[in-house]
């Protein structure tokens, strides 16, 4: 018996996913993603010079860091940090639901990939110290309302600093239907600043793709 040949994922599966996406369990979006790994295993989606500079700023006024990162696929990210790992972060600990990204990472000092079986907001899932969340073209895989607990969490867990980078508009809301990708987030760079503001967060340095966020 021949391997059998699978059919190349198109917009009606991204469609499908974003119509189930508060229907599946956890484990279902994992295997949606082990698909998506399977078709599109590069996803370097970040400014990494951005970061560095976020990260400097930050240890300015507070040292060591300890990074939680939501979605950072391989690590490759954390890889690209030039940043002495050894002086000024003491651990990156990165969220990611793809199984596969996450077996096939970027080496680096103090990067660790957790082992989760539920989203990053959920009660039931326990976060590791830190005072730093950093997520880079993530948020937009998200609900708005996943989004929200997301930020409550990250607010209860004391997280002093966030850097987040997303492809989205300044007042107009994204319509992501027909897009070849797991965008679902239905809301603008105004409605996300207003959700870290409720949380006491003010911005440094907002531009039209990536925002600092501070306490």
């Amino acid at each position: 018996m021949g391997i059998q040949e699978t059919e190349p994922m198109n917009v009606e599966d991204f469609n499908e996913w974003r119509a189930n996406y508060n229907k599946w369990s956890y484990a279902e979006h994992q295997e949606f993603y082990s698909r998506v790994y399977a078709e599109y295993p590069g996803q370097k989606r970040f400014d990494a010079d951005s970061v560095c500079k976020f990260l400097e700023l930050a240890t300015e006024r507070e040292v060591p860091q300890r990074v939680i990162e939501m979605g950072g696929w391989n690590g490759e990210l954390c890889s690209e940090i030039r940043i002495d790992p050894y002086q000024t972060i003491t651990a990156w600990i990165n969220f990611e639901i793809c199984k596969e990204a996450r077996e096939d990472y970027h080496y680096s000092p103090n990067y660790i990939c957790a082992q989760q079986d539920a989203f990053i907001w959920d009660n039931i899932l326990t976060l590791p110290p830190a005072n730093v969340f950093i997520s880079s073209h993530s948020i937009e895989h998200i609900t708005t309302e996943d989004l929200i607990l997301l930020v409550q969490k990250i607010d209860d867990h004391g997280i002093k600093w966030c850097y987040v980078q997303s492809p989205l508009h300044e007042t107009e809301r994204p319509n992501w239907h027909d897009y070849l990708g797991t965008h679902i987030l239905q809301a603008s760079w105004r409605e996300v600043d207003a959700i870290f503001a409720l949380a006491g967060f003010s911005m440094h340095s907002p531009t039209s793709q990536i925002r600092w966020y501070y306490r």
